[in-house]
């Protein structure tokens, strides 16, 4: 009888043990991984560029995971992050894989991935909205209504070239176009150029030239003091370089692409 009870009593025992060491063992938790890629400003962003991720905007990653304690973000071009919404850009256009993994607290991961394309802004066109042959003071007496061949002529400068005469050619048109003060118009770009907002901006040169018995002649350079370039994202869903100095104004359309 007391060997029964004594076998009852330690097979109470061990349940209990059992149930204790059950109840107080976390169950396993597995997160999810959720998110979407969007940018910092969406209203603004989808707004200007159609839709289309361009290089150098600035992106953000928003999370919608569960029982995630830890983040770690990998945006495919060799940068990575911790934080739980990480804002990010990529300075040249492709294919990206963003990856999320996720941890919970009892250790368990899970994973998730989302693909970016990023496009380039490419200079497609030269539109003349003002035009003085004189502007730079190199070919003074000519009237409103003369008509003369131009060229257009972009260039890269390096640090000792003249402000004028970007050593590095980006494009020049092979045929000159026709134009009058009265009728200033377009000037095709017939080669496709990248530009890099926050990188060849500022030593990017535009220059036009008019053509007269046979002499190549300066008449408007975004280089020369007071005149200047500068970017900016349009709603139309176009990038346009402006550029302006002496009552003549160029600006530069492209496409995101």
């Amino acid at each position: 009888m007391k060997t029964s009870r004594r076998i009852f009593y330690a097979i109470n025992c061990l349940l209990l043990q059992l149930l204790f060491l059950t109840g107080c063992r976390e169950q396993e938790i597995v997160p999810t991984a959720r998110f979407r890629v969007g940018y910092e400003s969406p209203d603004n962003s989808t707004r200007l560029y159609g839709g289309k991720i361009p290089t150098y905007v600035l992106l953000k990653a928003t999370d919608s995971s569960v029982d995630a304690i830890s983040y770690e973000w990998n945006f495919g071009d060799g940068h990575i992050a911790a934080e739980k919404e990480p804002t990010f850009s990529y300075k040249k256009s492709g294919t990206y894989t963003v990856t999320l993994t996720t941890t919970s607290r009892t250790g368990n991961k899970q994973v998730s991935t989302q693909s970016v394309t990023v496009v380039d802004r490419v200079l497609k066109r030269a539109n003349l909205e003002y035009f003085r042959w004189d502007a730079l003071g190199t070919l003074p007496g000519r009237s409103a209504t003369q008509v003369g061949d131009l060229q257009l002529v972009i260039g890269q400068r390096q640090p000792a070239d003249l402000p004028t005469q970007p050593s590095t050619i980006l494009y020049t048109s092979e045929q000159p176009i026709s134009l009058s003060e009265q009728n200033p118009g377009s000037l095709p770009i017939d080669k496709p150029i990248v530009i890099d907002p926050y990188g060849n901006l500022n030593s990017l040169v535009v220059n036009l030239y008019a053509y007269d018995q046979g002499v190549r002649t300066l008449v408007f350079s975004s280089g020369v003091s007071g005149a200047g370039i500068g970017g900016n994202d349009w709603p139309t869903g176009q990038y346009v370089l402006s550029t302006g100095v002496g009552g003549t104004i160029l600006r530069l359309q492209g496409d995101y692409e």
